[in-house]
């Protein structure tokens, strides 16, 4: 039976500096996008600033605020649950095989950024970009299980069916940090990116989770001599990775959504979400972020 080599497989590692563009609407996305919610802006209560008992502004992570700072989390909560079923024939009167495969995979994957960052030193023509950064925690469940059942006849006069099948399942957590970024544009439109950059030293990232998995071949006489059919395949027990490892990955470079802040009263928290269909692997993902600044937020301007 076929069996995937090794726990590198496509896409189950995590995409070194993978990048994700945030914001409210989509602009273009290799899946369809749907926002939800609403970005805090101006208008709203969200993006008025507001003291907490510390002298930060609320939102943040409850320390004292860092002059002229960002401070905030974005999160990217990706959701499988997809089960196929499929039935195909091979070779023609008695040695005619038919075989049902049933493929079942779900996972629900979870990364959580916690970033900072500072205004550019110059604020001459106002904020046009700022660095972020910050630690990411990674947390996972799935199930992936392939199983083939084929009802076979031999030359010997042996019927018996066979059943191949494969199975990964488990739980994992995992740490790692994200570089990203926030721009701005003068009309108060702005873009947010963000991604897993591994060690910021040295861009390594931590070692892929390695969960059970379980590879099988067993066979059931239906009618002959068992010394005519063949004998049940071995039980073979190894690890491999997750179907998805991290969250943010999913979604790549391929989609691009945009949000925008009241010009002339931008306020001083950028927030909202916004969830995807992705095709491939076929997958919900919900992104939320809520990022506030120490005051208000000075636009670019001339």
């Amino acid at each position: 039976m076929g069996r995937r080599g090794g726990p590198h497989r496509g896409p189950r590692g995590p995409l070194e500096f993978t990048t994700v563009l945030l914001a409210v609407q989509l602009a273009a996305c290799s899946g369809s996008a749907v926002p939800v919610g609403s970005i805090g802006s101006a208008a709203g209560p969200s993006s008025e600033p507001t003291d907490d008992s510390a002298g930060g502004p609320s939102g943040a992570s409850g320390s004292a605020a860092v002059p002229r700072g960002w401070q905030g989390t974005i999160t990217f909560h990706a959701v499988l649950n997809t089960a196929t079923d499929d039935t195909s024939t091979s070779g023609q009167g008695v040695f005619q095989d038919t075989t049902v495969s049933h493929s079942l995979t779900k996972a629900d994957v979870t990364d959580a950024f916690t970033v900072s960052g500072v205004d550019p030193a110059d604020m001459t023509f106002g904020i046009d970009s700022v660095k972020l950064s910050g630690p990411v925690a990674n947390h996972g469940t799935t199930l992936e299980r392939s199983v083939f059942d084929s009802d076979k006849h031999n030359a010997l006069g042996c019927h018996y069916t066979e059943e191949v099948g494969s199975e990964v399942s488990g739980s994992w957590t995992g740490n790692s940090t994200g570089p990203g970024e926030i721009r701005f544009l003068d009309d108060g439109s702005y873009t947010i990116r963000i991604g897993v950059g591994g060690d910021l030293q040295t861009g390594e990232m931590p070692p892929s989770p390695q969960l059970p998995k379980r590879l099988w071949d067993t066979t059931t006489i239906v009618e002959g001599a068992a010394i005519d059919c063949p004998p049940p395949g071995p039980v073979e027990n190894t690890t491999d990775g997750p179907v998805v490892e991290w969250a943010s990955s999913i979604l790549g470079s391929s989609g691009s959504i945009t949000g925008k802040l009241d010009p002339a009263n931008p306020g001083s928290v950028v927030d909202g979400s916004a969830k995807f269909d992705i095709t491939l692997p076929q997958a919900t993902l919900t992104v939320t972020w809520h990022l506030v600044h120490d005051g208000p937020i000075t636009l670019p301007h001339s």
